[in-house]
């Protein structure tokens, strides 16, 4: 007797959003770079290259963000963000605000500042999804630097997450650095 497979709705609708969503990010991989994009592909899994790509500001990052969100939620493409309704702009910029943190953390966590990226343990897709669904995500605590880190006894007063924060831009070029020595 054939055995009947049991997919979970859930499960469906995380691989396909990660089919969609990620098809834009695998095509900036070079042939050795690649990897297998899905549901369950966390920040500590992108390549460096790709990372360092994310984690800059400027449109071509932006764009990939909004590519991923847009297809992952099947709302169209990258070129679709910026021209919802203003509570569904409001809705999609929380989510890439904190997808653009997630990746400098990671980059912070791949040269040795901080020794976990907040909320890395879950997948990227399982983050778009659950943000969007409504569930409210602290914004993204650090706990601990490491003495490597410069925000290490810096200006008191500040918290934490606003020292880190204010090396965003060391901490990108002290990974483009690292790459480029690798």
């Amino acid at each position: 007797m054939e055995q009947e497979k049991i997919i979970s709705l859930k499960a469906y609708k995380h691989r396909k959003a990660a089919t969609l969503g990620f098809a834009r990010w695998a095509s900036q991989l070079k042939e050795s770079e690649k990897i297998s994009f899905d549901e369950n592909t966390r920040w500590s899994e992108i390549p460096d290259s790709l990372l360092l790509k994310l984690s800059q500001d400027n449109s071509e990052s932006r764009l990939l963000y909004y590519h991923l969100i847009m297809s992952s939620l099947g709302l169209g493409t990258g070129y679709d963000f910026e021209v919802q309704t203003p509570a569904k702009f409001t809705e999609l910029l929380d989510i890439f605000f904190l997808l653009v943190d997630q990746s400098r953390f990671e980059c912070m966590r791949r040269i040795g500042w901080i020794d976990t990226t907040p909320l890395g343990e879950r997948s990227i897709i399982n983050l778009i999804l659950k943000i969007y669904d409504g569930e409210a995500l602290k914004h993204l605590k650090v706990n601990h630097v490491n003495d490597s880190h410069p925000a290490l006894g810096c200006e008191e007063g500040f918290d934490l997450e606003v020292q880190v924060r204010k090396y965003t831009l060391d901490a990108i070029e002290a990974f483009r650095q690292q790459i480029e020595d690798s």
